[in-house]
């Protein structure tokens, strides 16, 4: 992997969400706990998305952590969940979770909203 090419979108979602640094998504990649999707446009990356898949009582379930690029084109950014969608079933996953924004709802109309997530400052 050319690193040099995804570490500015993923420096600049360390810098927007303090959730997780950009080198800790490298190591987590190098060890096969997340997985790297990189969206391409006229041969230059424009941005890059994170999934990690773990086990519920339910199942797996793939979720994506990160999502990451140029914001003129999310369109292009979401194309590729198809083929996320393909390697999350193809890893026995019964859901792709989706944490976001909540503008992603309308770039993925069939997402269905089922929780939110609460943050207490300590």
């Amino acid at each position: 992997m050319h690193w040099e090419l995804v570490e500015p979108h993923l420096r600049r979602f360390e810098k927007e969400t303090l959730l997780l640094s950009a080198e800790g998504i490298r190591a987590n990649c190098e060890a096969l706990r997340q997985q790297l999707w990189i969206a391409v446009a006229d041969s230059r990356v424009i941005g890059v998305l994170i999934t990690e898949i773990y086990s519920t009582l339910r199942g797996s379930i793939c979720a994506i952590w990160a999502l990451a690029g140029t914001q003129s084109e999310p369109g292009q950014l979401t194309a590729g969940l198809e083929e996320i969608r393909k390697f999350a079933r193809g890893k026995g996953c019964i859901a792709l979770e989706i944490r976001g924004r909540k503008g992603w709802e309308r770039l993925i109309p069939d997402a269905k909203r089922v929780g939110v997530i609460l943050e207490v400052a300590l």
